[in-house]
């Protein structure tokens, strides 16, 4: 099932129109490869019909098709490079040690910062601020992006869990964080407002924020809720300035 999410969302991605032309983003190739990297790493353990092997060659014949639907599409085109980014993908997922999956999966979860020992989650929402500024996707590329990372975030968490939210999972925050702002102004001072409300919102979870924590992957619902209102608490106090 994973697999196969991770797959829709990529597709959807690689279908929507970007307020830029996709050819753009210095990093898309990398996008390509991470991507179905992560789907390549889920089949892994996938021990469904359409896990293994025959789920390799499917999905890189998906990544053809999509290339091949790109090739139609007015802001997209068919790119070689693509297709290789995301055949070198799926062999390196398939190619990973199995030992080093725990390893991998923590990473992801505490994104380098997560086992400072003083307050992770505000130095996890710093580290999605800046590479927000310093990399800011169109909005619906990020709205691809967060959904990717929401699903490979709850596959890493399921597996490597050691309490019901520990504190140096940061990617909830990261994730959060880059699924609100851009629906602000791409200021220093919008940016550093948002930061400092959303560490407000996110420790005290006003306006039933807390309940969300209760629902299937509450790690990451209860955050997502507390960006939405810090994102419109800025907002509103920006338009009296």
């Amino acid at each position: 099932m994973t697999p196969a999410l991770l797959f829709f969302l990529v597709a959807l991605f690689g279908v929507l129109p970007l307020s830029t032309p996709a050819s753009d983003f210095p990093s898309d190739k990398v996008f390509h490869l991470l991507a179905f990297f992560w789907i390549g790493f889920a089949l892994r353990g996938d021990t469904s019909a359409l896990g293994g092997m025959r789920g390799f060659g499917l999905y890189g014949l998906g990544g053809l098709v999509l290339e091949v639907v790109q090739a139609r599409l007015p802001h997209r085109s068919f790119e070689w490079m693509d297709l290789g980014a995301d055949l070198a993908g799926l062999l390196l997922g398939a190619l990973m040690p199995v030992s080093l999956r725990p390893v991998l999966e923590r990473w992801v979860l505490h994104l380098g910062v997560g086992r400072i020992p003083v307050a992770p989650a505000t130095w996890g929402s710093l580290l999605a601020v800046g590479i927000y500024w310093i990399y800011p996707l169109p909005y619906p590329a990020m709205v691809g992006a967060v959904l990717f990372g929401l699903v490979v975030g709850w596959m890493a968490y399921h597996d490597t869990r050691d309490s019901q939210d520990p504190p140096w999972v940061v990617l909830d925050e990261a994730l959060a964080v880059w699924a609100f702002a851009p629906l602000l102004p791409h200021t220093p001072g919008a940016l550093v407002l948002y930061f400092f409300l959303f560490r407000l919102t996110d420790i005290v979870k006003p306006l039933g924020i807390r309940a969300l924590e209760h629902l299937p992957g509450g790690v990451f619902w209860d955050d997502l809720g507390a960006a939405g209102l810090a994102m419109l608490l800025t907002r509103g106090i920006l338009s009296f300035f």
